[in-house]
């Protein structure tokens, strides 16, 4: 099907409401008065309808006419005039909204005009998880059973019978986010092909956990891109790549949720570009500056988790906001003859020099090593100095602060974290 472009959809957009009151004038003239409308001749009309002279204008029979027309419309069930008002209300309202919502709420109006139909398909893969291994309801698939849109759930991406399946519905183009490698039996069936969202700012951190890298490697700008699938690991050709700064206060959780409504602004661009056929594809090289070193992004196991406290304060803030809410970073703390408990860390900031000079009290200090007030401050030795825990969780116990923490936890000092 040959793609319109943005002024032939408002040249059909205004022909259409044309015809809607060209044949509503036309009903009024040709269809007589027989009760099914209400009569409208001697209705009274504003100065404005009348000549100056005092007497009635064309305008008057035009506007009563298709008053007329409009009222045998409505009566017979023609509700083609309340649609186009209806459209031109949605118009006006995304007039402030920008010209690429007006131009979804334009093909919108053809298309139901025009009766073009666009289904969404969803497709999840199965996968058992938790301590049962039970098959996983997630937040997409509830969605789409709640809104019935179509939903395919194969155990594995390769299954014929699936790929068949998918291939019958002659998709025009696939979306994904959060995923992972695509065979290519599957990303080639579009006629548009496949992209991706990803969030980082490509080809910067490809990989399972871009938002967790960036904050570990202490980056203060990442962003999301929109690019074309092929068989590597996220090395296809780039649409589109918005900036996000990173906060110090941000963690991998409040990263993702800001980096989450501006990737659902790009995947709406980048469909309508894709459809329009006005996107520019770019290769990954062209992005990189120099002798810029591009970083991965690879999946982050348990064991990685744990927190080294032979590093430097920064570095060990940056990995444990990085890991934030989840995968969450830990650590062991001891007493001596006693078993070491696993303590997670949602925040930790870096302790002032002057709290740590009184803390330490001119001791000598290794990492790992507990230093507290036993009232609120509850900080641990790093390489040069030491991070306060500031939202933290024993295993078996809730999550708090470092002070609710204190009132159950006697003679914190006497410990130590490894």
């Amino acid at each position: 099907m040959k793609k319109i472009n943005r002024r032939t959809k408002v040249i059909i957009f205004t022909i259409m409401i044309g015809v809607i009151i060209i044949g509503a004038y036309i009903a009024g003239i040709l269809i007589p008065d027989s009760g099914v409308a209400p009569d409208f001749s001697n209705t009274k009309l504003p100065p404005s309808f009348s000549h100056p002279f005092g007497t009635d204008w064309l305008g008057r029979d035009l506007f009563l006419r298709t008053l007329k027309g409009l009222s045998i419309s409505l009566t017979i069930g023609i509700m083609a005039s309340l649609i186009s008002g209806a459209a031109a209300v949605l118009i006006g309202i995304a007039a402030a909204m920008g010209s690429r919502r007006i131009d979804g709420i334009i093909n919108w109006f053809i298309d139901l005009v025009m009766g073009v139909p666009h289904t969404i398909l969803i497709i999840l893969i199965s996968f058992a998880c938790g301590r049962g291994m039970k098959v996983s309801c997630s937040a997409v698939k509830e969605y789409a059973l709640a809104h019935n849109l179509p939903l395919l759930q194969p155990v594995s991406l390769k299954d014929e019978a699936f790929l068949e399946e998918l291939r019958s519905w002659k998709p025009d183009l696939f979306v994904v986010v959060a995923f992972r490698l695509l065979p290519e039996a599957v990303f080639s069936i579009p006629k548009l092909g496949t992209f991706n969202l990803h969030a980082a700012l490509l080809p910067q951190y490809r990989g399972a956990a871009p938002i967790n890298w960036a904050i570990i490697n202490g980056e203060n700008m990442t962003g999301v891109t929109t690019f074309m699938i092929d068989a590597g690991v996220d090395t296809g050709k780039i649409m589109y790549r918005e900036q996000c700064p990173i906060l110090p206060t941000d963690t991998a959780g409040t990263l993702h949720d800001k980096l989450m409504v501006m990737g659902a602004d790009l995947v709406e661009q980048t469909v309508e570009a894709l459809i329009e056929g006005s996107v520019e594809f770019r290769v990954q090289r062209s992005f990189i500056q120099g002798a810029e070193v591009l970083k991965g992004a690879p999946k982050i196991t348990k064991e990685m988790c744990r927190i080294d406290w032979n590093k430097p304060s920064v570095q060990v803030c940056n990995f444990v906001r990085g890991m934030s809410p989840y995968p969450t970073a830990w650590t062991e703390i001891s007493k001596e003859g006693e078993n070491p408990l696993t303590m997670k860390v949602f925040f930790a900031e870096r302790l002032s020099t002057e709290d740590y000079e009184r803390l330490s009290s001119g001791r000598t200090v290794v990492p790992g090593q507990i230093l507290s007030d036993g009232k609120g401050i509850l900080a641990v030795a790093t390489a040069d100095g030491a991070v306060a825990l500031t939202d933290l969780q024993m295993a078996g116990k809730k999550r708090m602060d470092a002070k609710s923490f204190l009132l159950g936890f006697r003679e914190p000092e006497n410990y130590t974290v490894k």
